[in-house]
């Protein structure tokens, strides 16, 4: 941005408001008013980052250079901290981090010592700034137009579903290869794939969008449903046609972050069957919150049918958790196949990723595919509809 006249300091204490407003709607605003927050956050960063960059003469390449890579590191040390509370105990709400954020910017831009400067001169040399942001949007443009997704009716009155907690996208060892996720659900051939942790620009995965990543190399439209925030979450993608698509928040209740689940009504063979994807809350003490998220769930639900419910559980059979599944009227395609045992969190030996189906879908082909991509392990089945009589 070419900044030419300079900012009066009422103009930058307006900036400075607008922008720690800006800070709080980014958790505290949702719909369309939240288009409110870039569009307020962005222009009044750029002013307040000139200001603070800006001297009693012109800023030069080494000290722009410096700060925005100071900026740099202060954004990724806050984004930690934000997305660190998910798991980790902080003590404070990871929804003032962006607040606290935009005031380390706001005030030193409001009481630095000199206005600022034209951070370029006019000419073509003062707009070339504008010029390759500008450029770059051509990247994502192109991108959207060249995508195409394999959407087909249902060979037959069957289906296979894949279900997978992805892990951001981060295998055991750190590696950020979403590649390997999308092999090993490629090697099951799915109509459906029910994803949990799909993150959508989250520091710790390299910042990518993993669900648009996924669905445009696998060629299935997809359906996002967030949890913690809007960076993260459940998704479902689908090779057959989705008729509806939906939403929803499980809650927080004691557990450390928001839950959440994703829903879609797939046409198979002309059968309408409702997918759910869900994750539930993660750590041992958190049971008496899962058994209320899992409350919420089966009303969300609603008992219809032929329905899937799929997801990371965070619970073994047995449990009160999964008891909690099976006395709603679904049945446990693990257990069907005899393969209820089989880890499916290979560090603690766990299965606690489950798929659920009404009595009208019957199962087969059961699979849980070995691999290093995830922390988890998928699950997969081929499940029949039942004709209706």
């Amino acid at each position: 941005l070419v900044l030419r006249p300079p900012a009066a300091r009422g103009a930058l204490a307006v900036a400075g408001a607008g922008l720690v407003a800006a800070g709080v709607a980014v958790r505290g605003v949702s719909g369309p008013a939240f288009l409110l927050a870039p569009a307020v956050g962005l222009p009044a960063s750029t002013l307040l980052l000139a200001r603070v960059l800006a001297g009693p003469r012109r800023a030069g390449f080494g000290r722009t250079a410096a700060g925005f890579a100071g900026g740099g590191l202060l954004f990724v040390a806050l984004a930690f901290v934000y997305q660190a509370a998910y798991d980790l105990a902080i003590p404070f709400p990871n929804a003032a981090v962006p607040a606290a954020a935009a005031v380390l910017l706001a005030v030193p831009g409001l009481v630095g010592r000199s206005a600022p400067v034209p951070l370029a001169a006019g000419g073509a040399a003062g707009r070339w700034p504008v010029a390759v942001p500008l450029a770059l949007l051509v990247v994502p443009l192109g991108l959207a137009l060249a995508r195409s997704a394999e959407v087909a009716p249902a060979a037959g009155p069957w289906f296979r579903v894949v279900d997978y907690n992805v892990h951001n996208g981060v295998s055991p060892l750190g590696e950020v290869d979403p590649e390997a996720i999308a092999r090993v659900i490629e090697a099951q051939d799915p109509d459906v794939v029910i994803l949990q942790e799909v993150a959508r620009g989250w520091v710790t995965n390299g910042m990518m969008d993993l669900g648009e990543w996924l669905s445009a190399r696998l060629r299935m439209p997809m359906v996002f449903g967030p949890a913690a925030d809007r960076q993260f979450g459940n998704a479902i993608l689908s090779r057959l046609p989705i008729v509806e698509r939906g939403a929803g928040l499980l809650g927080r209740f004691g557990g450390t972050m928001d839950r959440g689940y994703v829903w879609a009504v797939v046409d198979v063979a002309g059968a309408r069957v409702e997918v759910i994807g869900a994750h539930l809350a993660h750590r041992p003490e958190d049971r008496a919150t899962r058994l209320r998220q899992i409350g919420r769930l089966l009303e969300a639900w609603g008992g219809r049918s032929p329905a899937v419910i799929a997801g990371d559980m965070n619970a073994e059979p047995g449990s009160p958790e999964i008891e909690r599944f099976l006395r709603a009227g679904l049945r446990s395609a693990q257990e069907l196949a005899g393969a209820g045992d089989l880890p499916t969190f290979p560090s603690t030996g766990e299965p606690i990723d489950h798929i659920f189906a009404t009595e009208d879908l019957s199962p087969s082909g059961f699979a849980r595919p070995s691999s290093r991509a995830s922390d988890h392990l998928p699950i997969a089945v081929t499940l029949a509809v039942a004709p209706r009589g």
